[in-house]
């Protein structure tokens, strides 16, 4: 099995009783001006069934072959459905971008795959979404599979976001929204708020798989020792869209936090109507604003190697005593052993010190192996399958 580069000893918190007192703002009002970028990979993924069949007043000649004739419904919203032909056999997709019935009057519609036969990528597809401020463009990749007459579904995977810079706390930030497109409704646009350090812009930004970098968007932000009120807002400025975020200071009364654990990249704690807290690297004591949170995630990193923890446990910050929080490393490998019939089935789990974490795995061809010996000699190995 390999070793799990994350695992070491733990270091210790001490006690200390803090008294009431409220933050004043020391930050002063910004607000971010965030532009329209499209990545070469996907931020989030969403699949839908394209059961629904579609009908054109006018087609292209096609190819040989058959050809599904369907739709692609964003979020959830009929004025946002796209009905497209797909040409199996010539792996072409053929999308009705201006919605008319008319499939040869609209220009670039046109998307080949590099694939053949059931399951088929198409990319750099652009679509313009209506939202309530208007229509937006979005990037996406749509991947169809069709096996038989009776399984027909795709996955469509949003490749823009928008983005933009800050200077906070002595250093400059990345920060963005992932607009909530392709979920059940467009009426809560800008769904996730990113927040990492400017030189870490490039680096891929994976919310289908999970990453340290993003929240859900909150009312309320604590951050970098200092409260927020956030608000945003979508304008149109010569022609081109831009989200603005603003970032408000507001006062919060404190209590403490004592932190006990290894490699603590990032803590994200929330409340119902309150707070979010985003901790990064934090200390063995912070102060952060009172309340009963809900610690939602805990990112542990040690160089390229991330875990994470959503176990959501309950943490209860007061003004008068200091609450003691157990997370994160030394991560252990464990392995439990059981019968199913003539079989031994083996489970494994990454254990930290307050229950199991999962790897944010990029390359998914290397799963941990296991070598089971007996007498000085191996009698048995294998590979673990990802849950």
């Amino acid at each position: 099995m390999k070793a799990v580069k994350l695992i070491s000893g733990l270091c210790l918190a001490g006690w200390a009783v803090l008294s009431a007192r409220a933050a004043a703002p020391v930050a002063t009002p910004q607000t971010v001006v965030l532009e329209y970028q499209e990545l070469s990979y996907p931020l989030v993924n969403s699949g839908w069934s394209f059961s629904e069949k579609a009908s054109f007043t006018k087609e292209p000649a096609f190819g040989k072959g058959t050809v599904v004739r369907s739709q692609l419904r964003l979020a959830g919203d009929f004025n946002n459905t796209f009905a497209f032909a797909w040409e199996k056999s010539q792996a072409r997709l053929h999308i009705d971008f201006n919605r008319n019935g008319d499939l040869t009057d609209d220009a670039d519609n046109v998307f080949t795959s590099g694939l053949k036969g059931g399951f088929q990528n198409f990319t750099n597809v652009p679509l313009t979404v209506k939202t309530p401020e208007g229509g937006r463009r979005i990037l996406a990749d749509l991947n169809l599979n069709s096996f038989n007459q009776f399984a027909t579904y795709g996955t469509v995977s949003l490749r823009s976001w928008w983005q933009g810079k800050m200077a906070m706390a002595g250093r400059e930030w990345q920060v963005g929204v992932v607009e909530d497109l392709l979920g059940p409704r467009v009426s809560s646009p800008a769904a996730f708020l990113v927040l990492r350090p400017w030189e870490q812009r490039s680096a891929p930004l994976t919310l289908a798989s999970g990453t340290a970098d993003a929240v859900k968007f909150p009312k309320k932000l604590f951050w970098l020792d200092q409260g927020f009120e956030l608000s945003r807002r979508f304008e149109v400025r010569d022609g081109v869209g831009k989200w603005l975020v603003d970032f408000t200071p507001t006062e919060a009364t404190l209590g403490e936090l004592n932190v006990t654990g290894m490699f603590l990249n990032r803590l994200v704690l929330e409340t119902g109507n309150g707070f979010t807290v985003v901790l990064d690297s934090p200390k063995t004591t912070v102060k952060l604003p009172t309340g009963h949170y809900k610690l939602s995630e805990v990112w542990l990193k040690n160089a390229a190697a991330e875990a994470v923890s959503t176990a959501e446990r309950t943490v209860t910050i007061a003004s008068n005593k200091p609450f003691a929080l157990v997370t994160g490393g030394p991560l252990t490998n464990s392995v439990t052993a059981s019968r199913r019939g003539k079989q031994l089935v083996l489970d494994y789990k990454l254990l930290g010190v307050d229950g199991p974490y999962r790897m944010k795995i990029v390359d998914r061809s290397e799963p941990p192996t296991v070598a089971i010996s007996h007498g000085g000699r191996q009698v048995a190995s294998g590979k673990f399958a990802f849950g």
